[in-house]
């Protein structure tokens, strides 16, 4: 509004209390807050909450989230349940929503997207379930112009040979970036593109729960101090579970893309969903609202399997794990370098992470290639 870049480094004048927990390579390099690493459609997304003074806007985006939070599990439980019990299940997914650790975080860390990108990942779950698939596409083209990360969907339905949706999103996704290039220009988005090379200061974060940031705590190639000193090792094992994700939900997709089993589609979307909060080297917990679907389809999944109570018990608990409170820790602070911290605190959420992904493929499996299981 003020005619200067989006990305325009904003200075940094860090408290005492900070300097005195920065690492002696942070002080150095202190002088400007971390670069935005969003969007710049992520930002005119943003911009009428910006033209009112900052604690209104605050407090409007705050009442915005809410909203979004209830509509998601609305839609949830009022349209992929039987009519007999659609008011408790929504009235249970909201407690349960809106008492998770990651979702009160999203006002914590300060005015965060979890609630939004809950809504947006329900919203294209739904659309494709009910075999809407220009309004599906559409949505998850908006989705992956404000959060690269959604295009994780584009590789599930391209696999679903789902032309559809694939076409509409990726439409929908060029025709945005153009609107976004003419009103910011294109040395904005070049700027965006030099900003995201500073991953790795963001990496070893606490709240930080992808692959990247578990392995490079332990062998390096990010900010912290590791046991081992073995970067190439720590990319290698991040790509490798990636891939093994990435073949996971291919799998959950093609072979079974000709079948109108809404289960089929439930669990590979779900394991989607999980999978791109662990391949995103950069994915934040209050994010974490979104498990909430993995978590209903699990539960909902299990239903008609011999060993259901293992199944639930087990979303249950990883679940509960997944909200425990933890401090927030940034990668420039020197706590990050303790090993106990990375294996306990700033490891449950990527637990959680995995044993989702564990739960999803061996319900699948149960489904599709153990029918003897299923009672």
């Amino acid at each position: 509004m003020e005619g200067e870049s989006i990305y325009t480094p904003i200075p940094y004048h860090p408290s005492q209390g900070d300097l005195a927990r920065m690492t002696d390579k942070a002080k150095l390099n202190n002088e400007n807050l971390f670069p935005n690493m969003n969007s710049p459609l992520h930002t005119l997304f943003m911009l009428p909450f910006a033209t009112i003074p900052l604690k209104q806007g605050f407090w409007l985006w705050s009442v915005v989230s809410l909203v979004l939070g209830l509509m998601s599990v609305g839609f949830i439980a009022f349209s992929a349940n039987s009519n007999e019990n659609q008011l408790t299940v929504f009235l249970s997914l909201a407690i349960l929503l809106f008492s998770y650790f990651p979702t009160i975080a999203n006002a914590i860390v300060g005015g965060q997207w979890g609630l939004c990108i809950l809504w947006f990942v329900v919203l294209i779950w739904l659309t494709a379930r009910n075999e809407k698939y220009v309004t599906a596409g559409i949505v998850l083209g908006l989705a992956m112009s404000v959060k690269i990360i959604f295009g994780l969907y584009l590789l599930y339905y391209t696999f679903r040979r789902n032309w559809k949706i694939m076409a509409c999103s990726l439409w929908t996704f060029f025709i945005l970036n153009l609107i976004g290039i003419f009103i910011f220009g294109q040395s904005t988005y070049k700027k965006h593109f030099l900003n995201l090379e500073t991953v790795p200061q963001f990496i070893n974060a606490s709240w930080n729960t992808s692959l990247m940031a578990f392995f490079t705590r332990i062998f390096g190639g990010a900010e912290n101090i590791p046991l081992i000193m073995m970067p190439g090792l720590a990319y290698a094992l991040a790509s490798t579970f990636s891939m093994l994700i990435i073949l996971g939900i291919i799998w959950s997709a093609w072979s079974h893309s000709k079948e109108r089993s809404l289960t089929h589609y439930d669990i590979g979307f779900s394991l989607t969903t999980v999978g791109m909060l662990l391949i995103s080297p950069v994915s934040w917990m209050y994010y974490f609202p979104i498990l909430i679907l993995p978590a209903f389809v699990i539960w909902n999944a299990s239903a008609s399997l011999k060993y259901k109570n293992i199944y639930r018990c087990s979303v249950v608990t990883f679940w509960l794990i997944s909200s425990i409170p933890t401090e927030f820790i940034p990668s420039l602070y020197k706590d990050m370098n303790e090993p106990l911290l990375w294996f306990t605190s700033a490891g449950y959420y990527f637990y959680a992470l995995i044993a989702f992904s564990l739960i999803l493929i061996i319900i699948l499996y149960n489904i599709i290639a153990a029918p003897t299981l299923v009672e």
